[in-house]
């Protein structure tokens, strides 16, 4: 079945994700700068596929994920077209904060990444309160 997702309405599976793609090697901060400059469409990306675990869209698809979650906050997407499907498989689950979050294991790369990670609003969707808290600590933010 196919959705359309807000990306932080998702949950990370994982506590950490490697910062490139595998085939072909691609640096994940470098596919979110052709997000943001239109050399890709989300509709370029695979869809991520989730599950609902303890009422939450949880994926495995943790590197897309990353790069759809920082291109929301730079205000670039509002959502994504995921896949559903039964379950994660237990032992998939290695998040320690209840997949808020999660740790890139060396540099993204990129250029926007830097954008969106400078800014001290990007911990509120990364902690999953959403847009509106993002707004608002932006407006404080300007004070």
């Amino acid at each position: 079945m196919s959705l359309m997702l807000r990306p932080s309405d998702i949950y990370y599976s994982q506590s950490s994700i490697s910062n490139h793609f595998s085939s072909p090697y691609i640096p994940i901060g470098e596919t979110l700068d052709d997000l943001c400059e239109g050399r890709l469409s989300v509709y370029d990306i695979d869809s991520i596929t989730v599950a609902k675990h303890n009422g939450r869209w949880i994926t495995l698809d943790n590197r897309r994920l990353w790069v759809f979650r920082h291109l929301e906050i730079l205000g670039k997407c509002d959502k994504i077209p995921v896949v559903q499907t039964t379950r994660v498989p237990y032992f998939r689950l290695t998040s320690k904060c209840d997949g808020d979050d999660i740790e890139v294991r060396g540099d993204p790369g990129g250029t926007w990444y830097n954008t969106s990670s400078s800014s001290a609003v990007a911990s509120t969707i990364l902690t999953g309160l959403g847009i509106g808290a993002l707004l608002l600590a932006s407006v404080i933010k300007k004070d």
